[in-house]
């Protein structure tokens, strides 16, 4: 299995104390929002993301939250055809750190992932 570098890097930084995930993430224990669906109205065809590009920015979303002892994260998928959130409940059910997971009931683009 790969390593990934800029986890490597990121674990590097806070084990000689050059990064501090509380400092740089001012809500500590609580939600940070993240945007993951794509708006193909507003990008260029050649920016828009593709679906593994959103798996790897979730990766690093959920990691990130998990590295700053975040309570939960918000990620916003879209609500579009459900491929994206579909992968990325495939995936929830599948990281050892996730307490439980559920559609927001006043936005069903947007799914909170809360942590053990």
């Amino acid at each position: 299995m790969p390593i990934d570098k800029e986890k490597l890097e990121l674990l590097k930084a806070m084990m000689s104390g050059d990064y501090d995930p509380v400092a740089e993430n001012k809500l500590h224990n609580s939600t940070v929002s993240n945007d993951l669906h794509r708006n193909n109205d507003k990008l260029k065809q050649k920016d828009i993301p593709t679906l593994e590009d959103q798996l790897k920015q979730f990766e690093k979303i959920i990691d990130k939250a998990l590295l700053s002892n975040q309570d939960k994260v918000s990620i916003i998928h879209g609500k579009g055809a459900g491929i994206l959130k579909k992968e990325l409940y495939k995936r929830l059910k599948k990281t050892p750190h996730v307490k439980r997971f559920e559609l927001n009931a006043k936005n069903e683009g947007e799914t909170i992932v809360y942590f053990k």
